[in-house]
């Protein structure tokens, strides 16, 4: 009795250890600017967001309290990674490979039904695929538009968009279903998945300059008991689908700035009684309580900022401004 007591927590520790994480795609009728900031139809659909917080293996990124957030219509699949990091340190930055450096990678299996089988992100025409473009410095806050290369190559691209929120950032994309074909080639619609999963995992990279020599990767699901998702996917999470809804209207988080460019002052058009002025990286070069809507910018380098407002601590609005 003993012995077989023992195997059942052995075969209880081991279905834990391997049980996949699971979703709930949300579908909305309004489709989310593709700008890098987190727009209200994200919190609004997908309000509790899920943790990237499983370790590859044994590597240890310090990316707090990273997540994600994903929505769908019959177009798109969208997805909002947001990475709480500590120090940003991307590719470009340090002349190394992205893939080794911060950035992070979304996953999709669309084989339905044969989720299990050995096979990664790594191949094309194989029905797997991994947006994982890397951060370019010329491009913070810059929608990126892109095909695929050919049907059925494994980055099957879209419209993507960064932006840094201090040293962490928010990654946002919209995947068309139209370029994440099955591995027949055949198209990877709404109506043909159904209730029926598809594979999804997100990892995120990381790096700190001056600290760290190789890379350290968090996942939602895998922990790298197999491989990682590149190479095989059998361990990612799996997702479906949730029923379609009624369009709403949500409000615009982009204010109007004037002038802009500007060289002196800005009026910023919202209600708000703090503003944090950033640099085109993220890095905060100034933090102004203040009711009124008129702000000075004079004493900043000639640039490109981002100037997020707050009411009482809450966020209000987002606005780019060119200082002359």
């Amino acid at each position: 009795m003993k012995k077989i007591y023992s195997l059942l927590i052995v075969l209880l520790f081991v279905g834990s250890a391997f049980a996949q994480k699971t979703a709930v795609i949300p579908f909305t009728a309004t489709a989310p600017e593709i700008d890098g900031f987190l727009d209200e139809v994200w919190e609004e659909r997908f309000p509790n967001a899920e943790a990237i917080d499983v370790n590859f293996q044994a590597e240890v990124p310090t990316i707090g309290e990273s997540k994600w957030w994903a929505l769908y219509d019959n177009d798109n699949f969208y997805v909002m990674v947001y990475v709480e990091d500590d120090n940003h340190y991307p590719g470009w930055k340090s002349g190394g490979n992205d893939y080794d450096y911060d950035k992070c990678e979304v996953y999709w299996d669309v084989n339905l039904g044969e989720l299990v089988d050995g096979v990664g992100a790594s191949a094309n025409a194989s029905g797997h695929y991994q947006q994982a473009a890397g951060f370019k410095e010329d491009s913070y806050d810059t929608p990126i538009s892109a095909a695929p290369a050919s049907v059925g190559d494994r980055a099957p691209n879209g419209v993507y968009c960064y932006s840094m929120d201090g040293e962490g950032y928010y990654y946002e994309h919209a995947v068309p279903w139209a370029n994440m074909p099955d591995k027949n080639g055949d198209a990877t619609t709404v109506a043909k998945i159904g209730t029926q999963e598809i594979g999804f995992d997100i990892t995120v990279i990381d790096q700190d300059e001056g600290v760290t020599t190789v890379r350290a990767r968090a996942n939602w699901n895998n922990a790298g008991a197999v491989d990682e998702a590149w190479n095989n996917m059998d361990d990612a999470g799996r997702v479906t689908l949730g029923k379609p809804v009624s369009a709403k209207n949500y409000k615009n988080r982009t204010m109007s700035v004037y002038p802009n460019p500007a060289v002196d002052n800005v009026t910023i058009n919202a209600d708000f009684n703090k503003v944090v002025i950033s640099n085109i990286l993220g890095q905060e070069v100034k933090s102004i309580a203040a009711s009124s809507k008129v702000i000075n910018i004079s004493d900043l380098s000639k640039g490109v900022y981002v100037i997020k407002a707050y009411k009482n601590n809450a966020y209000v609005g987002t606005a780019k401004v060119t200082k002359n």
